[in-house]
């Protein structure tokens, strides 16, 4: 009865843990072939900016300084790669405290794009 007790706990334990497949496994971050649009969600400069600088950096609610509304637009950011692997607790870091932040993923994903010379659309390979 009491193995039954500590083994019932156990589980308990264990399943009351907020760790899941990515935790333990990590995923995999395609860092190859990463254009502004593609089809490839996973691997596009738009959904990243969409997702995590467009709320502050659009063209109408421009609470940055910095417009990333367009494809132009970010071209234009010399100072990009800076700017978004600076330490969180910095106040040029970009996104800010307390706003979602780029994963290790996105920034390399984001570095590959400008080292490989901004590639635009993927269907003009």
């Amino acid at each position: 009865m009491k193995k039954i007790i500590i083994f019932v706990s156990l589980i308990f334990v264990f399943s009351c843990t907020n760790n899941n497949e990515e935790d333990f496994f990590g995923t995999e971050c395609d860092t190859n072939d990463v254009y502004y649009i593609t089809s490839d969600e996973s691997r596009s400069v738009f959904n990243i900016i969409t997702n995590k600088c467009i709320g502050c950096h659009g063209q109408d609610n421009s609470l940055g300084i910095v417009s990333l509304a367009t494809y132009q637009d970010l071209i234009s950011v010399n100072n990009l790669l800076d700017v978004i692997n600076l330490d969180i607790n910095n106040p040029s870091a970009m996104p800010p405290a307390g706003m979602p932040q780029l994963t290790d993923c996105e920034k390399s994903q984001l570095t590959s794009w400008v080292n490989n010379g901004y590639l635009y659309d993927e269907a003009q390979r």
